[in-house]
């Protein structure tokens, strides 16, 4: 009789303990989905944050080279011209406001564009107030790149040498 009863006993607890088990396997379950959940959204973000920041440095290089542009239309050309002698630029024989487009030849800069600003003045280097003779020629250029919905400014003030 002995045995019988702690046969039993025996079952009845592990009958007792059977749904214990499930409640514990449902928690873990439903605490990984959301921990997986959180993760793919973080990672959505992080993404989207990365690509800005790609079409931002894209753009910044686009205004850049929109300023390289600007200084060789106002210093580099004319001093190519030998005959007859160059006449002093300014932005307008230069230009003046332009802009750019690259074409898909540049992987780099594919899809970008570049609006190009340039306004020059003389400006009194012998601070008398006066412009006189020896006044030098300013540029003030700004350049704006953008590329896809990222926009950088860059503006640079030159003068004539």
């Amino acid at each position: 009789m002995k045995i019988v009863r702690e046969e039993i006993f025996k079952q009845s607890s592990s009958l007792r303990q059977r749904g214990g088990m499930l409640v514990v396997a449902m928690f873990t379950i439903v605490i990984c989905g959301i921990i997986s959940a959180a993760s793919l959204r973080m990672l959505g973000t992080t993404q989207l944050g990365n690509a800005y920041e790609v079409q931002s440095a894209r753009a910044f290089f686009a205004a850049e080279a929109g300023i390289n542009r600007a200084m060789e239309r106002i210093f580099i050309r004319p001093a190519l011209i030998t005959s007859p002698a160059p006449t002093p630029n300014t932005c307008a024989t230069a230009g003046g406001n332009w802009s750019l487009n690259f074409n898909s030849s540049l992987l780099g800069l594919k899809n970008c564009s570049v609006a190009i600003t340039c306004v020059d003045f003389l400006g009194d280097t012998n601070t008398n107030g006066a412009l006189d003779g020896s006044d030098e020629r300013y540029y003030k250029i700004e350049s704006t790149g953008t590329c896809g919905s990222a926009s950088r400014t860059l503006k640079m003030t030159a003068r004539s040498i």
